[in-house]
């Protein structure tokens, strides 16, 4: 008879979370360099205001349809 060992894995967050604002630092370090202070988190707000420009369209279009009888077929 063969027994199959299994391996639980467990997450650190810590160490999760810390690899990813140090990725995010060395991310922001490069594109201030390059396009100067402050360029990374302007890129970013604009992103953002995109992305919540989507949703509202999103939304208004979820809202109009909302309205609309729904028909069985």
């Amino acid at each position: 008879m063969t027994r199959i060992k299994t391996t639980e894995k467990a997450s650190d967050w810590d160490t999760i979370y810390n690899r990813m604002f140090q990725k995010r630092a060395v991310e922001r370090f490069n594109y201030d360099c390059i396009n100067g202070i402050g360029a990374f988190d302007r890129r970013e707000k604009e992103q953002l205001k995109e992305l919540h420009k989507f949703f509202v369209e999103l939304e208004k279009e979820s809202d109009s349809n909302a309205r609309r009888p729904v028909i069985y077929i």
